[in-house]
C-alpha cells in the first residue's frame, strides 16, 4: 500500500481475532506491504492524525512529468494543489494491489 494524506496508527493482526494487534505509526509517503501468510491477518487504521501535510518528498511539484513523454501530463493550478494539500491534511488515500483468493481455493497459492 501507498500511503497518502494524514499520519495514522495503522494496526496489523494475526489470523486470530482474538489476539491483540501490533501498533505501527504509518505516514504520508510510507509503504506498507503484507506478503504471505500476513496477508490473510486482520489489520487496518484506528485512528488518523489531522494535521497540515505537504505531499511526500515533493510530490506537488512532481505532478507535472516532463521527464516521462509517454506518461499522460498531470498539471495542477496552484489553487488545485491547495485543495488537493488541504484534503490530504484532514484524510487519507491509501493505494494498494492485492491477489484474492480464486472460488474455492482456501489458502494462497506458492509464489514461483
Amino acid at each position: 500500500s501507498l500511503n497518502l494524506g494524514a499520519s495514522c496508527v495503522f494496526l496489523v493482526g494475526t489470523a486470530d481475532r482474538n489476539e491483540k494487534p501490533i501498533p505501527v505509526l504509518v505516514r504520508a509517503g510510507d509503504v506498507t506491504i503484507l506478503s504471505g501468510e500476513s496477508r490473510l491477518c486482520y489489520h487496518g487504521v484506528a485512528n488518523i492524525f489531522p494535521q497540515h501535510v505537504p505531499l511526500p518528498l515533493g510530490l506537488t511539484n512532481r505532478l507535472e512529468m516532463k521527464t516521462l513523454p509517454h506518461v499522460a501530463k498531470v498539471v495542477l493550478s496552484e489553487s488545485q494543489r491547495e485543495h488537493v494539500d488541504k484534503y490530504l491534511s484532514n484524510h487519507r488515500i491509501n493505494l494498494n494491489v492485492r491477489q484474492v483468493l480464486l472460488d474455492g481455493e482456501e489458502k494462497l497459492r506458492e509464489d514461483n
